[in-house]
């Protein structure tokens, strides 16, 4: 029996931050090892349609992260970013908002 991967986010989903910062956005994915398919997750920011990272989770029993480091923001970083875990069972995606502000906050 396979069963698709859970994702939730570790922290806000909407973040301000002054230009020039950085920001991670991290989520929990059950990877649950008897129904193991490997779970795939990618990360994208909305618009551009690029893969900013795309790895295969281990096998393991219970949640692991993923995380999206971003560094020295700029403004054209604002948008909307995306993970998608998938697995053959299905997928699951959980989206962030990130606005970044010119100055400091």
């Amino acid at each position: 029996m396979s069963v698709p991967p859970s994702v939730q986010s570790v922290g806000p989903s909407r973040v301000q931050v002054a230009a020039g910062s950085d920001h991670s956005f991290t989520v929990s994915i059950m990877n649950i090892i008897e129904y193991l398919p490997l779970t795939n997750v990618s990360w994208m920011q909305s618009g551009s349609g690029t893969v900013t990272t795309n790895s295969t989770l281990p096998a393991y029993d219970g949640p692991v992260y993923s995380s999206l480091y971003l560094s020295s923001l700029s403004p054209d970083d604002s948008g909307v970013y995306a993970v998608i875990a998938t697995n053959n069972a299905g997928d699951a995606t959980v989206i962030f908002n990130l606005t970044v502000l010119p100055g400091k906050i």
